[in-house]
């Protein structure tokens, strides 16, 4: 299996997670949700039931105190006490009931027992019947083994529904992910050199057909986009190339008939030889570019001392007139399994590019097992810094070449330095 097939799967079965996870945490939640609320009602509940049976006794008290004057019945459970006013209650039992400040009705206290009381004007008299239950040896107290029961009670359902929707959100996931990857097989097995035409009429008018015929119309402009790259490559090998030869056929015949002494003439010609073997090297770089699909078809290994030797002397011209000393420190001798026309390139941008913004100073050359660095000094008014230098033609090509290798490209310009380095060992 590819790297891409298996960041595919990857991906696939990280959304797969996400949806069974999800309706997981879901299914949890509504189950901790309806333990809560069936918790809240239970309570409610209890309260119901404790205040209905306080009027009742309530309404059982003032019916035998206005018939029989008297609150004593042998009926009456042994947790219900009744007053009449409040000369039988303490004073803190009157402070804690607020029994002096709250209307008439139906009341409760907590602390430090659960009391349901009521307090009862008393028709055709000036005083209140108090009546109070003792309800904490009948409420569901949430000690610490009730809480464990309830854990137990609420919890097993809470696994099961979170086991039914890990089911739900597998076969939910299945279904979702089904259309997704399709439509990714698709994707991968097509090449924009050969299109699978109207992939996108298998999918189903809905958010994954929307996604395929986006994805189908953007493979269309791309297979387009490289027709034209294909179409111009070919221009350019046989529209440029004749010119060039022309020029360079030109070239040599005039310096066949020129004197060396004529120095008026043959300062041109060299000009030109070198503006026809930069252009030529240029054309070769773009047809190398757009042509070769693996740089490694024709790798050899190369030295790149000698290579940097090499292509220091090819652009020595550069600094002619110039008061700059190039300098090249070496510790090791890199070798690099490479086509020797790509190290050309690579290599070659990078010291056209120094040579040709150092006004003076020195360019210096580094060279380890891991990486070359070029470091040259630059003025002011080189224009070093701008955009041309920064990510012009040969920067750019050197960055392309570099990615397709494996290898790493930096470049920075500073105020007085250029810096660019190419690392081409993994243990950088």
């Amino acid at each position: 299996m590819s790297a891409t097939d298996s960041l595919r799967d990857k991906a696939v079965l990280s959304l797969k997670s996400r949806i069974i996870a999800t309706l997981c945490l879901f299914s949890l939640l509504l189950s901790l949700v309806f333990a809560g609320i069936a918790i809240l009602v239970s309570v409610a509940s209890q309260d119901y039931v404790f205040n209905n049976a306080v009027r009742h006794v309530t309404d059982q008290v003032m019916h035998n105190y206005l018939e029989n004057q008297t609150l004593h019945d042998k009926h009456m459970p042994p947790e219900v006490r009744s007053y009449v006013g409040l000369d039988g209650l303490s004073q803190d039992e009157i402070i804690k009931f607020r029994l002096e400040t709250l209307p008439d009705g139906i009341h409760k206290a907590i602390a430090p027992i659960k009391v349901h009381y009521s307090i009862t004007s008393i028709p055709g008299l000036d005083k209140k019947l108090y009546v109070f239950m003792d309800v904490h040896e009948f409420e569901f107290e949430f000690d610490q083994d009730k809480l464990l029961i309830l854990a137990l009670q609420f919890g097993i359902p809470a696994l099961l529904t979170s086991l039914v929707g890990a089911l739900i959100g597998l076969i939910l996931a299945k279904h979702i992910i089904s259309p997704v990857r399709r439509l990714a097989d698709k994707v991968m097995k097509t090449r924009p050199e050969n299109l699978i035409v109207d992939f996108s009429a298998r999918f189903a008018d809905d958010e994954i057909g929307n996604l395929a015929r986006s994805i189908e119309a953007t493979l269309h402009r791309l297979a387009r986009f490289i027709a034209r790259e294909q179409e111009f490559t070919r221009n350019v090998s046989h529209e440029l190339r004749t010119p060039l030869a022309v020029i360079k056929n030109g070239s040599e015949l005039l310096r066949s008939n020129t004197a060396s002494s004529d120095t008026w003439l043959c300062r041109p010609l060299d000009r030109i030889d070198r503006a026809v073997a930069e252009m030529e090297q240029l054309v070769e770089t773009f047809l190398f570019l757009a042509r070769e699909k693996d740089l490694s078809a024709r790798s050899q290994s190369c030295d790149i001392y000698d290579k940097v030797t090499h292509l220091l002397n090819r652009y020595d011209f550069l600094l002619q007139g110039r008061n700059v000393v190039c300098t090249v420190r070496e510790s090791g001798r890199p070798q690099v399994n490479v086509a020797p026309e790509v190290l050309d390139i690579i290599l070659g941008n990078c010291i056209r590019n120094a040579f040709q913004y150092t006004e003076s100073g020195e360019v210096k050359v580094e060279i380890d097992p891991q990486c070359i660095t070029m470091t040259n000094d630059i003025g002011q008014d080189s224009g070093m810094g701008n955009d041309r230098a920064n990510t012009g033609i040969g920067h750019s090509i050197t960055s392309k070449l570099c990615e397709r290798l494996g290898w790493i490209f930096t470049f920075e310009a500073k105020t007085d330095k250029a810096r660019a380095v190419i690392c081409y060992s993994a243990d950088r």
